[in-house]
């Protein structure tokens, strides 16, 4: 009897020892304030900027091109002069047409050369609408479903973008791809045929966003170590969608408060927790 008490006061002792060596381990740590930030996903696509619009410019009337001053790439104002066109009459008191730019511009396409004979309402030349600018995008039947008209296209790595305008319900024949039209204002390095890089950015969130390898899975649940008070709290987290190597998380945890990034030992809830310097 008396070594059956003997032994139940050492396991009584050893569980006391125990619990009191447990109370007085601390966990080194390490902490980083959670903070609320905007994320989102990006779709890349490349295109080429163009004039926002072509017109062209037709001659008044039948004659022939005494004098061509426009050249294609050349920037006009408007009412400049573009070409002359000599009446083609038997009369020589009447001036040749002036042929003037509709717009300031750039002169896309010139459609003919001095000294050629035109008629009424022939095309002599093309002018671009630089006051803004646009490309056409080809999307695949996948990514058409992902904007809409007035959407924000950004010009990868800044925050310069353009608006959607137009968007192609059917595919184009050859390709399969859907045109989407976005235009741009006027930036002081756009300028025709300059290639664009530009995101498409869909699924935004707002909020607490970690990166994924702070996210402990457990029990087929997934977990946060946050220091509360100088005492860990192993807080269940609902995640959102995965941004990079990043997870939105949609619950469990607020603004401000502490997660645990680093620690010297294996951490569980309640375990005390001091924060040193990383």
């Amino acid at each position: 009897m008396k070594k059956i008490i003997f032994i139940a006061y050492c396991f009584l002792c050893c569980a006391v020892f125990a619990q009191e060596k447990k109370e007085n381990i601390v966990a080194k740590v390490q902490v980083s304030a959670l903070k609320k930030r905007n994320v989102y996903e990006t779709l890349i696509y490349g295109a080429r900027l163009e004039p926002a619009a072509l017109i062209p410019v037709y001659s008044p009337g039948n004659g022939i091109v005494n004098k061509l001053t426009a050249q294609e790439g050349m920037m006009v104002t408007k009412d400049s002069l573009l070409a002359e066109v000599k009446r083609k009459n038997l009369s020589s008191d009447f001036l040749p047409w002036q042929v003037k730019s509709p717009i300031d511009g750039i002169v896309a396409y010139v459609d003919t050369v001095q000294n050629s004979e035109v008629f009424d309402k022939t095309k002599l030349l093309t002018i671009g609408d630089v006051s803004s600018y646009k490309v056409n995008l080809l999307l695949s039947d996948k990514d058409i479903q992902k904007i809409k008209l007035n959407d924000k296209i950004y010009v990868k790595g800044t925050n310069v973008f353009g608006n959607v305008k137009s968007i192609s319900l059917v595919p184009e024949g050859s390709s399969g791809l859907f045109k989407v039209e976005v235009r741009y204002q006027k930036y002081p390095n756009f300028f025709i045929g300059k290639f664009l890089e530009l995101e498409i950015r869909i699924n935004p969130f707002t909020g607490v966003v970690v990166p994924i390898e702070w996210v402990v899975s457990k029990y087929g649940k997934n977990y946060l170590y946050i220091y509360n008070d100088g005492v860990v709290d192993m807080r269940e987290v609902k995640t959102g969608g995965r941004y990079g190597k990043d997870y939105a998380i949609v619950s469990g945890v607020k603004v401000g408060e502490q997660v645990i990034i680093g620690y010297d030992r294996l951490l569980y809830s309640g375990l005390k927790a001091q924060i040193t310097e990383k």
